[in-house]
C-alpha cells in the first residue's frame, strides 16, 4: 500500500532590508546618499559603527570601530545616531508593502518581514505554492521594485518553504533567490551553525560533540537531540531539516500610518522644522496613497530639549492627501501655540479615511475643494481664534442670541431641481452684534399712563391734576435714553410703559377714567365701590391700612405668646363689630419714610406696553452702525421673557420698524435697564 501523496508545503517569502539602520537614516535624510556616512550606536567617544554606506566601508570604516578611530581613517566622515524614530516608520512602510501582496504578513522586526505566499496568483494564474521558480523570481523582482519605489528603501527577497531558508536566501547578492520545494535542508547544510542563532549553553553543548554547520545538526536523530537538550533542541533539529517549528503570525495592520525622525541639534526657529517636516509629509501621503486613504485627523507629537514631549492633534473637514495643506495647518498650529522649547524630534501620525469623492451636479454648485477648505478654517482660526470659528445652530431656547457653533461642513448639492419658491419671500436680518444703542421718542396715550407720585417733605401728596404741563398738550413725547434724568424729590411723575423718564402729567377733566385720589376698582372690594360717593378716598399707603365699622375685617382667633402675631394683640373673636368700636389697624406701625426719602406710590393701573407709539430713533454718537429717522411704521411688541428663575433674567419688548429714509429694523426695548436697541437689519 503506498502512502498518499504529501501536500505542498507553503511558500515563504522574506523581504529584509540590508544594514536597515542607514537605510532607514538615509531615507528621512535622502540628501545623504553617496556621501560616506555612518551610523553609531552609543554615546561620545564610546559609539560604535553599525553600519556605513558603500564610500565609507571603502575608506575602510567597518562595523564595530568607535567613533575616535572612524574619524582617525576618514575626516570628512558624517557621523549619525541611530534613529529609532525614523527606524520604526521604515518598518512600518516596509510592511505595507508587504501587505499590498498578501493578507498574512509577519513583522519579524530589523527590517524583515515574511510574506505567506499561498493563494497569491502567479504570472500565469497558478498559485504561489505551484509556481515555477521563474515565476516566482518574478513576483520577487516585483517586490523589491514596489519597496524601492514605494518605501524608498533598497531590498532582497527570498523565498522558500522556511524562515531560516527564506532568509538566507535573501542575504545572498544576486537577489531575489528560490530555493526549490525539497531543497531547504541541502540549502541549509553548509551554513555555519550560528545562523541557527543558539543559546549560548546549547552552542557549547553542540560545539562539544564536534558539531560545526548545520547539515551535521540536521542528520542526528531527532529523540537523541531531543533527549539531551529539550525542547530547544528539538526546534534548533527541525530548523536544521528546513522546517519551522512555529507558524507564521500575522499582524494586526495599525489604525494610524507614522512618519517622523530624531534631529541632530535641537530646532528653536520654525522655518527649519517646516523644512525637515516637509519630507516627512510627503513620505506620509505617499504611503496613504498607496493604501487608497487619506488624512483626517493629523497628531503631532514633537519631543522637547532636554526632556519633555508637546502633542496636539490637527481635524481636517474632510481627507485630503495635499502636502500643502498639510503643511500650512502645521505652520499655522505652531504660530498659534509655539512648543516652548527647542525641538529634538517629532512624529506626524496621520488617522487615515477614505478621501471624499467629489460628484458634479446639474443643478447646484461646484462643491467647495476639501484642502482649500481645511486652509481657508484654519487661517481664520489663528486669526479669530478656535472658538470663533464654525457653522450656528440653534439652541433651545427665546433669545435670538442663543446660539452653538459646530464645525462646518459645506452641504450637499440637490439631487433634483428644486422648484422655485411661490408667494411672498422672507426677508433676511443681518443681526446686529452687539446691538446698537438707540435712542428713541415715544408718544403714550394718556388713558393708559402710570400716574405714579412722590410724598413731599410736608407729608401731602400731589394729584394727577394739581401740575399743569409746561407745554399744555394732551399727550406728551417722551425721549428715552440710557441714563434718565432724575428730578427733584416730591416732583410728581409719569411713566410711559417703556420708559423710566418723568414727563408732566396733563390736567383732567371729569370723566376721563381717573377718579383722582381714589385707589383703582381692581384693588377696591365690591361693596367699597358701592359705598356712597360722598366717603373720604381710602388710602393705601398715607396712614395705616385701616377699616370701617361697615366693612369689618374677618376676625382673628387668638395666639400663644411667641406665635408671630402679638400677645394679646386681639383679646378676643368678634363676629359683628359694633359701629362705636374704633378701626381695627392691619399694621401695628404706620408707614412714614424721613423727607430725604419719599415713599413712592402706586395710584393707577400699569398699562400694557402696547399703549405707545414710536416716533423716531436714532444711534447714540459712537455706534458702529448710524441709525436716525421717523418711524413710519411700526409693528408690536412681542415680550420675551426668560430666565425668571436664575439670577440673569431677560424681559424684552420687540418692534418691527420702518423708518423715514426706508430702512427696516428689528429694535428691542430691555426692560430691566430701561434701554433701547437695534437687534437686526432686515436685508
Amino acid at each position: 500500500m503506498t502512502p498518499p501523496p504529501r501536500a505542498p508545503r507553503a511558500r515563504l517569502a522574506c523581504l529584509l532590508v540590508p544594514l536597515f539602520p542607514l537605510a532607514a537614516r538615509l531615507r528621512s535624510e535622502p540628501e545623504l546618499k553617496g556621501e560616506p556616512v555612518a551610523v553609531f550606536e552609543g554615546n561620545g567617544n564610546a559609539a560604535r559603527v553599525l553600519a556605513a554606506t558603500r564610500p565609507a566601508r571603502n575608506a575602510g570604516i567597518r562595523a564595530g570601530m568607535t567613533l575616535p578611530q572612524a574619524r582617525a581613517i576618514l575626516p570628512k566622515l558624517i557621523a549619525r545616531g541611530r534613529d529609532i524614530e525614523s527606524e520604526r516608520a521604515a518598518d512600518e512602510a516596509l510592511l505595507e508593502i508587504a501587505d499590498a501582496f498578501s493578507p498574512r504578513v509577519e513583522d519579524a522586526g530589523g527590517g524583515v518581514v515574511y510574506i505567506d505566499l499561498a493563494g497569491i496568483p502567479g504570472l500565469s494564474g497558478k498559485t504561489a505554492a505551484s509556481a515555477s521558480p521563474e515565476e516566482e523570481k518574478a513576483l520577487g523582482r516585483r517586490l523589491i521594485t514596489a519597496v524601492e519605489k514605494g518605501a524608498f528603501l533598497p531590498a532582497r527577497v527570498g523565498i522558500a518553504a522556511s524562515k531560516l531558508a527564506a532568509r538566507v536566501a535573501a542575504l545572498l547578492t544576486d537577489s531575489p533567490q528560490v530555493v526549490p520545494e525539497g531543497d531547504e535542508a541541502g540549502f541549509l547544510a553548509p551554513l555555519p551553525l550560528d545562523r541557527l542563532a543558539p543559546e549560548i549553553g546549547i552552542a557549547s553543548r553542540l560545539a562539544q560533540w564536534g558539531i560545526r554547520s548545520v547539515g551535521e545538526l540536521a542528520r542526528l536523530p531527532e529523540g537523541e537531540v531531543a533527549s539531551r537538550l529539550g525542547e530547544l533542541g528539538r526546534e534548533l533539529h527541525a530548523t536544521a531539516r528546513g522546517y519551522d517549528p512555529r507558524p507564521l503570525e500575522p499582524r494586526i495592520p495599525a489604525l494610524a500610518l507614522s512618519e517622523g525622525m530624531d534631529l541632530e541639534w535641537p530646532l528653536v526657529t520654525l522655518e527649519p522644522f517646516l523644512f525637515v517636516g516637509h519630507a516627512a509629509l510627503e513620505r506620509l501621503v505617499a504611503r496613504l496613497e498607496s493604501q487608497a486613504l487619506a488624512c483626517m485627523r493629523l497628531e503631532v507629537l514633537l519631543k522637547l530639549d532636554p526632556d519633555g514631549v508637546d502633542a496636539r492633534a490637527i481635524d481636517l473637514p474632510a481627507p485630503t492627501r495635499d502636502v500643502k495643506t498639510l503643511l500650512t495647518l502645521l505652520r499655522l498650529e505652531l504660530e498659534a501655540r509655539p512648543p516652548g522649547s527647542p525641538v529634538a524630534g517629532f512624529t506626524f501620525s496621520a488617522h487615515p479615511d477614505k478621501p471624499r469623492r467629489a460628484q458634479l451636479s446639474l443643478f447646484g454648485p461646484l462643491a467647495l475643494s476639501p484642502d482649500r477648505l481645511a486652509t481657508t478654517i484654519a487661517r481664520l482660526a489663528s486669526l479669530l481664534g478656535a472658538d470663533r470659528v464654525g457653522s450656528p445652530r440653534t439652541v433651545d431656547g427665546h433669545r435670538p442670541e442663543r446660539y452653538a457653533l459646530a464645525t462646518y461642513a459645506p452641504p450637499s448639492s440637490p439631487d433634483l431641481a428644486r422648484p422655485p419658491k411661490s408667494g411672498r419671500g422672507l426677508l433676511a436680518v443681518r443681526v446686529l452684534r452687539p446691538p446698537v444703542p438707540l435712542e428713541v421718542i415715544v408718544i403714550g396715550d394718556r388713558s393708559r399712563e402710570t400716574v405714579k407720585g412722590w410724598k413731599t417733605e410736608n407729608g401731602k401728596r400731589e394729584t394727577p391734576g394739581s401740575r399743569e404741563p409746561e407745554n399744555g398738550n394732551r399727550k406728551t413725547a417722551v425721549t428715552s435714553t440710557l441714563r434718565p434724568e432724575r428730578r427733584p424729590v416730591g416732583e410728581r411723575e409719569v411713566f410711559a410703559p417703556s420708559l423710566r423718564s418723568p414727563l408732566p402729567v396733563p390736567p383732567l377733566t371729569p370723566g376721563e377714567g381717573r377718579d383722582e385720589g381714589r385707589a383703582p376698582a381692581s384693588l377696591i372690594s365690591p361693596s367699597s365701590q358701592s359705598s356712597r360717593s360722598s366717603d373720604p378716598p381710602i388710602p393705601l399707603i398715607d396712614h395705616p391700612i385701616t377699616r370701617s365699622p361697615a366693612h369689618p375685617i374677618p376676625p382673628r382667633p387668638p395666639l400663644p405668646a411667641g406665635e408671630g402675631r402679638g400677645e394679646g394683640h386681639i383679646s378676643s373673636p368678634s363676629p359683628s363689630p359694633r359701629s362705636s368700636d374704633p378701626p381695627i389697624p392691619l399694621i401695628d406701625h404706620p408707614i412714614t419714610r424721613s423727607p430725604d426719602h419719599p415713599i413712592r406710590t402706586i395710584e393707577h393701573l400699569v398699562p400694557s406696553v402696547a399703549s405707545i407709539r414710536l416716533l423716531s430713533m436714532k444711534s447714540l454718537p459712537g455706534s458702529v452702525l448710524e441709525i436716525h429717522g421717523n418711524v413710519r411704521v411700526a409693528a408690536g411688541p412681542w415680550s420675551l421673557e426668560e430666565g425668571w428663575w436664575s439670577d440673569t433674567p431677560v424681559e424684552r419688548d420687540y418692534w418691527d420698524v420702518e423708518l423715514s429714509d426706508g430702512g427696516l429694523y428689528r429694535i428691542f426695548r430691555d426692560r430691566k435697564g430701561d434701554a433701547w436697541f437695534a437687534d437686526g437689519l432686515y436685508d
